[in-house]
């Protein structure tokens, strides 16, 4: 619950990315699969994740820094790079206000991402999306920031 929380404070900018009529959903990044018991098993046939491998390639690299803001090369989405923005957490309401009334990066249409849009940034080949997650950010601002 508490990463939700605190996934639920990043901040989302869609106004360079355009919905189409079509999606090209993103691969899960799982590629181990598993019996019902949990053992890993090989994937050859089972039609898990880690054995169909459909959607979209992940690019290299996956986060892309921009000043304030962090592109995701995956699904476009433009996320603020200062994930705590509001320096604390807020009630919904309180976070939509906040949302509605920032302007960061030249970038006025500000919202708190959705339920699709917060899953995206999970990786299923890991034991612990938000390490990964950090990890990857991490990277990016020690070395862009």
């Amino acid at each position: 619950m508490k990463k939700i929380a605190v996934l639920s404070l990043l901040l989302i900018c869609l106004s360079s990315f355009a919905f189409a009529g079509t999606v090209n959903l993103p691969k899960t990044g799982q590629t181990r699969c598993y019996d019902t018991s949990g053992t890993e098993i090989s994937c050859a046939g089972t039609g898990q994740d880690g054995d169909i491998q459909a959607g979209v390639k992940w690019p290299s690299p996956r986060f892309t820094v921009n000043g304030d803001c962090v592109t995701d090369n995956l699904t476009g989405l433009i996320w603020a790079k200062n994930a705590n923005l509001p320096s604390g957490t807020m009630i919904w309401y309180k976070a939509i206000d906040y949302c509605n009334n920032l302007s960061l990066a030249g970038y006025t249409d500000w919202r708190l991402p959705n339920v699709n849009e917060l899953e995206s940034l999970v990786n299923a080949n890991e034991p612990n999306s938000a390490t990964w997650l950090n990890t990857n950010l991490s990277f990016i601002r020690g070395t862009l920031s």
